[in-house]
């Protein structure tokens, strides 16, 4: 069917040359621009009811590069209403829903395409200061049935003034190889993409998110990304990341990508291929795996914007349930933030610049981490029967206080004291003391009741204000009793008196120095 809006005079019989035909349908595709509505979005609206039952596709490329305020919700697609909805990725739709409501539905078997963005200082959907939504875009039905959906090439941006309940894009139940490619969502203050599994939900996944840009401009409470599993929802998972950048959470130890399993360690099967993550404060969070589960992190890449390097690319932690089952490989730490790995699980931290393969919990792993000369060719341990033999110096990176547990003996390097800790069998952890050592000549013993022989001996570290010990190397002087203090640095001076008669000879003292 071809529908004109312009009369098109007779035909001759030479050819004729028209400026412009509008066509509001064509082969059943529906165009928007040519249909009724209070705005672009009413108009979309309008195109998509005028399919058939079974769907179809909306082209709205004919609102072309073009600003459009709108203020009617848009439904993409429908229940068994599939829809494909074309646009061009140059209009700029200025969004100023009110009442909390989802500005775009994007109904399961539904795709939004937008095409040929080139604007780099706006975005295909925006929100104006006195828009109050749950999100920009956010998946449909609200069942516990999956949304298989499809987007391409669309911008989000948020707005200081603005009120975003959820995020500014949201996949709600995701599954069956959904997909998001080629999107930049940015400039929020709250969570930018969201994935979550609703109430009574069979679980969601796999997804596949591609070569995605996702920005918080470091704005307060700035997420860029958070999958969530809810109680009494099952397990979210199958989900990549492929590609794509993700950076500038907002300050207070946030974290870029967040997953959180919950009481029910519901986030599981969460791969990273490729992904780079930017820091834009001292305390960020590069992936934050708490309560999930089998999550792999491949070829990952960590930067640091205004010279500002954040806390941990990755950390591992558990405040609900458990975390287990991480596997990172090549891992690249290129501007220095403080910790590569940071696995307070099992507590092991790790500064490498680039952490080759870490498998959680692996004895491998821990060495690895834990050994400061594994850079150094050789072997850097041994696992026996006996034990574990250390071939090289051991390290211990200082941080804070660490789980003991019952039958374990602990030791850590106290970020606070700058000194090794140790815990033995879940007890408190105390201080290791340093000694320094040292074992005088033989010198001449008093003889004569209330008489003292003083003699003073080169000590390496001693230093005023340090405890000093002495007792006899040998067998102990009858009658005599000894003490000892340092005198000055690097000397110690050993008072040896004589209390009753005594024969004349030498001895020589043991010196025991606590720093």
């Amino acid at each position: 069917m071809l529908a004109t809006l312009l009369a098109v005079p007779a035909l001759a019989q030479n050819n004729q040359i028209f400026d412009r035909i509008l066509i509001r349908s064509q082969n059943e595709v529906q165009f928007a621009d040519q249909q009724a509505g209070a705005d672009a979005f009413a108009k979309i609206n309008s195109a998509i009811a005028a399919l058939p039952p079974s769907g179809g596709t909306v082209d709205a490329r004919g609102f072309g590069a073009t600003t459009q305020p709108v203020a009617t919700p848009l439904t993409i697609g429908g229940p068994n209403k599939p829809v494909v909805l074309i646009i061009d990725g140059n209009t700029q739709f200025l969004i100023s829903l009110n009442g909390g409501v989802d500005a775009i539905q994007l109904w399961s078997k539904s795709s939004l395409i937008c095409l040929n963005q080139t604007n780099a200082t706006s975005a295909t959907f925006t929100l104006t200061s006195s828009a109050s939504v749950n999100t920009i875009l956010s998946t449909f039905p609200r069942t516990p049935e999956g949304n298989l959906t499809y987007q391409q090439g669309c911008s989000f941006m948020g707005n200081s003034s603005a009120r975003v309940a959820s995020a500014l894009v949201e996949l709600y139940n995701p599954t069956d190889i959904s997909a998001v490619r080629n999107e930049l969502i940015w400039n929020f203050f709250g969570i930018g993409l969201k994935l979550s599994v609703n109430r009574g939900s069979g679980g969601a996944g796999p997804v596949n998110l591609e070569n995605l840009s996702v920005n918080g401009f470091g704005n307060p409470g700035a997420v860029p990304v958070l999958i969530q599993a809810n109680p009494g929802s099952a397990a979210i998972g199958g989900i990549n990341f492929l590609g794509g950048s993700y950076t500038h959470p907002g300050a207070g130890g946030l974290p870029i990508i967040d997953l959180e399993g919950g009481s029910i360690a519901g986030v599981e099967g969460i791969n990273f291929f490729g992904s780079q993550f930017e820091s834009s404060n001292p305390d960020d969070i590069g992936i934050l795996i708490n309560d999930a589960r089998d999550v792999l992190i491949s070829g990952t890449l960590y930067t640091a914007a205004g010279g500002k390097p954040g806390a941990d690319c990755v950390k591992i932690a558990q405040s609900k349930s458990s975390s287990l089952g991480v596997i990172i490989n090549n891992l690249i730490n290129l501007n220095s933030w403080t910790h590569s790995i940071n696995d307070t699980v099992n507590g092991t931290m790790d500064k490498r610049s680039r952490v080759v393969g870490y498998t959680m919990g692996s004895a491998d792993s821990v060495l690895q981490s834990w050994v400061g000369a594994y850079s150094s060719p050789g072997k850097i341990a041994d696992i026996t029967s006996a034990g574990l033999v250390l071939s090289r110096p051991q390290s211990f990176v200082e941080g804070p206080t660490p789980k003991g547990g019952a039958s374990r003996d602990v030791c850590y390097g106290d970020s606070a004291a700058h000194a090794l800790k140790c815990s033995y069998n879940n007890g408190l952890f105390f201080q290791i003391p340093q000694v320094i050592k040292a074992t005088t000549a033989r010198f001449a013993i008093p003889t004569i009741p209330g008489t003292c022989v003083q003699n003073t001996v080169a000590v390496a570290g001693a230093a005023p204000g340090m405890t000093v010990a002495v007792s006899p190397a040998g067998a102990a002087e009858a009658g005599a009793i000894w003490s000892a203090f340092i005198s000055s640095s690097g000397n110690v001076t050993i008072n040896d008196c004589a209390v009753t008669p005594s024969p004349s000879g030498t001895t020589a003292f043991n010196i025991s120095i606590f720093p």
